[in-house]
């Protein structure tokens, strides 16, 4: 007789919400199915962890950890926030405070009231240099210096001039030399990227830290981001939330972004979750999107905050309408499962399709089982098997149990299996240990059922899944 394995359904299981703890890690539920299909005995898991960022290592655990989710009863696909360098140029001297105190944080709620709608015309664009003044840039007649820098601008860009980065690097080396620290925040940078002079990071470290005493704000943020990273001087995260700090409170929301996922995870300063959500606020409210997913994700917990799932929805919702797939998926979960509004599953797969088209394994997993089902979208088999290939060659175990499952059968009346693909497909996941595709694999091999018949190689199969009462 057969073995039965289900197409998996997202369907919650159990109550309540939870998240993936850990790095790149995410939780799965169980999901079920209508539709019986020949083969597997036992519903396969859902993915136990995810890949971890490509970017930085160990030492960077907290700035740079990814979590993601498999859509289940409230599992959310989370990504910490990670501190990026605005490389724009410039080199600092030495910090000569010898500490500070983080200013008293208000309530989240406060935060948000603030809304940057009409209230913050005072304050220049986040995506721009704010700079104050210092006594080489006082009122006056214009020196040398200033005239050096805007030639190398000119020079830098081909603004109204042919384009020399390398004659652009000397003038600012020279203006940066007589103390101007936009020329010096300009210098670093290319002594950063390498950009038309050789790449040195320790010296551009040197200017950059010259360039953000006492406040070019961006250039207090690189400093910030080189001390935790360790580029061009000696890793230290405590000095690195010092200068993410002043960053943060003259408004600047990569800054914010940063030091809300060090006070997240604790990394350079204690664990403080409001501290967190205070900084995650902060940023979102000048529309900063990674922020507005990552304060959705603790009002979605009860993440130093109080839960609220209502502004865990709006917040998502601002992100998910920026293009964030992470918050474009958890948006697709909350409208599935009916999450503080409506169950909406037709408008929960527009925004799973929307995650899947940008490539996040976890939508086109939930997407291609909608459609498998048909479960608030017409069913299309064609179109399922083709969003579980997407997620399959990305090595996700589910789908590749699934895509097998679908060529074992085949479409609508059979047409389009391949028993041979089928195979395939078990055995990758199989080798990942799922023990439904276990079962499929050494049952086809047992029986020569679309592939060669080899009884060894079934019988190891079926024993791996724990099926040796079966031989």
């Amino acid at each position: 007789s057969h073995l039965v394995a289900p197409v998996l359904d997202p369907t919650m299981r159990g109550s309540g919400a939870s998240v993936a703890q850990g790095h790149g890690h995410g939780l799965a539920i169980q999901l079920q199915c209508q539709r019986a299909v020949v083969l597997p005995v036992a519903a396969p898991e859902l993915p136990r962890a995810l890949p971890a960022s490509a970017e930085g290592g160990s030492s960077q655990r907290a700035a740079q950890r990814s979590l993601l989710l498999a859509c289940s009863a409230g599992c959310l696909a989370l990504q910490a926030p990670r501190p990026r360098c605005r490389h724009r140029t410039a080199r600092l001297a030495r910090s000569r405070s010898k500490g500070f105190s983080a200013p008293e944080a208000k309530e989240v709620d406060v935060i948000e009231a603030e809304v940057v709608d009409a209230g913050r015309g005072s304050r220049d664009s986040p995506n721009r240099s704010r700079e104050s003044p210092s006594p080489s840039m006082a009122s006056g007649p214009i020196g040398d210096e200033q005239l050096k820098y805007d030639l190398a601008v000119r020079l830098f860009s081909g603004t109204d001039v042919p384009e020399d980065k390398s004659a652009a690097a000397r003038l600012f080396r020279e203006a940066a030399m007589s103390g101007h620290r936009p020329a010096q925040r300009s210098l670093a940078e290319m002594l950063y990227a390498g950009d038309g002079i050789a790449q040195d990071v320790q010296e551009a470290f040197s200017w950059m830290q010259r360039a953000a005493e006492p406040a070019i704000v961006d250039a207090q943020f690189n400093v910030g981001l080189m001390l935790l990273k360790g580029e061009g001087t000696e890793r230290k995260p405590e000095e690195a939330v010092r200068w993410f700090t002043l960053a943060a409170e003259q408004g600047l929301e990569t800054a914010q972004m940063s030091l809300a996922g060090l006070y997240r995870s604790g990394e350079g300063v204690p664990e403080d979750k409001e501290e967190a959500a205070h900084w995650f606020a902060r940023a979102a409210v000048q529309g900063n999107a990674s922020a507005q997913k990552s304060l959705a994700e603790m009002y979605h917990e009860g993440e130093g905050v109080k839960q609220d799932l209502a502004k865990a929805r709006k917040w998502f919702g601002k992100a998910a309408e920026q293009g964030l797939r992470e918050a474009q998926h958890n948006l697709g979960m909350m409208l599935y499962f009916g999450k503080a509004a409506s169950q909406d599953k037709a408008k929960a797969a527009d925004w799973y399709r929307k995650a899947a088209e940008q490539g996040l394994v976890d939508s086109q997993y939930v997407l291609a089982v909608m459609l498998d089902n048909g479960d608030g979208v017409e069913q299309d088999l064609d179109e399922a098997r083709a969003w579980y290939l997407k997620a399959a060659e990305q090595g996700h175990e589910p789908s590749q149990l699934n895509l097998g499952v679908l060529f074992y059968n085949g479409g609508a009346d059979a047409v389009g299996a391949d028993k041979e693909k089928a195979a395939y497909w078990f055995e990758k996941a199989a080798e990942q240990g799922n023990t439904s595709a276990m079962a499929n694999l050494g049952m086809m091999l047992r029986k020569g059922d679309g592939v060669p018949e080899d009884r060894e190689r079934g019988a190891y199969w079926l024993k791996k899944a724990g099926l040796a009462s079966a031989l």
